[in-house]
């Protein structure tokens, strides 16, 4: 009896640590307009092969919608699974290395009610690209013509996954970036001294791998420029990319 009470306990408190790991991100109350956050448009960080990636993704459930003139009240919204695209299968996340957890037990949230998903990993080279990724969700909804359940598939989410940042080729030290404040106009110039003409897909992440800027640049041989709002990029540090002069460190200036 007591070995039995024992293992009790230790069932328990396994299950306690399990659960607490699982609720390690917290909602943020400042989304007040159902939807997933961030949206498709802005889209994931990017990961990087080889690199730590963390992301928490918040969510704003709706309180009640209107079908075919009648309102459904909704009772909870769950996560059933998340797949992603590996090759032409959708596959578990964790077959790229990635796992997810949410802030509530069984990824179920109530109607109204702010939650997050905490994405997180460490995926490999052979998985570079852009992997779409899907959400399986259930929806429990009641009204006057009684309860609902309708099944919900989001599937225009991808998830980057870079090369290592060890694999950037080092810039000539000719190539120079520098990065120049304008009041008058409120932008940030951003001076390149091109070593040659080309054309190049520009990427400009902050230190924690969130894309902040991309544009499509036709360099020509000499020194460019590049005018970015300087509200996007406050005094700091960031990662400069394109095609050339890849992993460059800039610190833009603030107004």
């Amino acid at each position: 009896m007591y070995a039995k009470k024992n293992l009790f306990l230790v069932i328990l408190f396994l299950s306690h640590i399990f659960l607490s790991a699982a609720q390690n991100c917290t909602p943020s109350l400042s989304y007040t307009q159902p939807g997933i956050y961030p949206d498709s448009v802005i889209g994931l960080p990017h990961a990087y092969a080889g690199t730590p990636y963390a992301t928490v993704i918040n969510i704003k459930v709706d309180s009640d919608t209107v079908y075919s003139g009648f309102t459904f009240i909704y009772d909870s919204v769950r996560i059933d699974s998340v797949k992603m695209m590996k090759g032409s299968a959708w596959v578990s996340p964790s077959v790229l290395g990635f796992g997810y957890s949410c802030n509530l037990p069984a990824c179920t949230w109530p109607g109204g009610a702010n939650g997050c998903i905490d994405l997180s990993g460490t995926p490999s080279l052979a998985d570079s690209g852009v992997n779409p990724v899907r959400v399986y969700l259930t929806a429990y909804l009641h009204g006057v013509l009684g309860s609902t359940v309708q099944g919900v598939v989001r599937d225009d989410y991808k998830l980057v996954i870079e090369p290592p940042l060890g694999l950037y080729k080092i810039p000539s030290p000719e190539e120079k970036i520098v990065a120049i404040s304008d009041p008058s106009s409120g932008n940030i110039s951003i001076i390149i001294s091109a070593l040659r003409t080309r054309e190049e897909h520009v990427k400009i992440y902050n230190l924690r791998g969130s894309l902040l800027y991309e544009e499509r640049v036709s360099f020509l041989k000499g020194e460019n420029k590049i005018s970015i709002p300087s509200i996007i990029f406050p005094s700091g540090l960031y990662i400069f990319i394109d095609g050339e002069t890849k992993h460059k460190f800039l610190i833009c200036p603030q107004n």
